[in-house]
């Protein structure tokens, strides 16, 4: 039910009830909950619901979604965009592991630009905090 409400093309981030539904999302940090904002985040054509979207997610910190932000920064069917990509690399930022710093590491050979820069900022912040 909560990711029909946020699924649906026809319902905006403005919305109190879409809003609320896409923080319970983020909240849950289930891999299913993570795919269907970064699907929503994929599809917006609207900036305002690209941002929040994007805050949301940059603001994920539950274990239980890693893998699937990594699978994301990686570019999947959830997140086949750049700008949906980076969304997830960033929210990486947030798990100072050594399978973060992994995949960052990888995404720095990544054909755009956007992928590299932002895993590279990512990378070297997970570093600071590791010390690798």
């Amino acid at each position: 039910m909560v990711s029909a409400i946020v699924n649906d093309p026809g319902n905006g981030m403005a919305e109190p009830m879409v809003r609320a539904a896409a923080e319970a999302l983020a909240r849950n940090a289930s891999a299913p909950a993570v795919a269907t904002l970064m699907r929503k985040l994929s599809a917006s054509r609207d900036a305002p619901d690209s941002e929040a979207l994007a805050t949301l997610i940059s603001g994920i910190s539950n274990p239980a979604a890693q893998a699937t932000l990594i699978y994301s920064a990686r570019g999947n069917k959830d997140s086949p965009n750049p700008a949906s990509r980076v969304v997830a690399i960033r929210a990486l930022g947030n798990y100072p592991t050594l399978e973060s710093l992994q995949a960052m590491r990888q995404l720095h050979r990544d054909a755009d630009p956007a992928v590299q820069a932002a895993s590279r900022e990512v990378a070297q912040r997970i570093e600071s905090i590791i010390g690798r």
